[in-house]
C-alpha cells in the first residue's frame, strides 16, 4: 500500500475507532455521519485546489456542471456543487472504506495505529477547514 492510500486510511480508521467508542449501538449513524463529513471535507479541498489554480495560474477553470432545472439560480447552483463537490467523495469513500465492511479488515491492518481516538481526523477536518477559509480571505483582499 502507498504512503499516500495509508494516510488516507489512517485518518479513516483515527475517525471510526473515535466513532465506535462513542457510538456503539448506532452503527448506521456514525457510518453516515463520517462519510457525510469526509466528503464534505475533500470537496472543500477540491474547491480550494480549483481556487488556487484560477488564482495562481490564472486559469478561468469551469469546475461546476451547470444545470437548468429549476425556476431561479438557487437549486440548480445547489445540485451543481453537490454533483461536483460531494457526489464523486461520497461513492468513493464508500467504496474504498464501507463497502462489504472492509473498515473491519482495515481496523485489524492498522490495529497498531495509537493515537488518540478522532484527533487525526479533526485535525484533517479544521486543516481542510482553514485552507479553504484562507484563500477566500486572501482573494478579497486581492481584489
Amino acid at each position: 500500500m502507498n504512503s499516500i492510500k495509508r494516510i488516507y486510511y489512517k485518518i479513516w480508521i483515527d475517525a471510526i475507532k473515535a466513532a465506535v467508542k462513542t457510538n456503539k449501538d448506532d452503527q448506521i449513524s456514525w457510518k453516515s455521519i463520517l462519510l457525510i463529513i469526509f466528503s464534505v471535507s475533500q470537496g472543500f479541498n477540491l474547491l480550494m485546489i480549483f481556487f488556487l489554480i484560477k488564482i495562481l495560474l490564472n486559469l478561468n477553470l469551469e469546475i461546476f456542471i451547470h444545470f437548468d432545472l429549476f425556476p431561479g439560480k438557487m437549486l440548480d447552483g445547489f445540485l451543481s456543487a453537490f454533483i461536483t463537490l460531494f457526489l464523486p467523495f461520497l461513492l468513493l469513500n464508500f467504496f474504498l472504506v464501507f463497502y462489504k465492511d472492509k473498515y473491519k479488515t482495515l481496523m485489524n491492518e492498522f490495529n497498531g495505529f495509537r493515537m488518540k481516538e478522532g484527533l487525526v481526523f479533526m485535525l484533517y477536518f479544521f486543516a481542510s477547514m482553514l485552507l479553504f477559509i484562507l484563500p477566500v480571505i486572501i482573494g478579497k483582499s486581492l481584489s
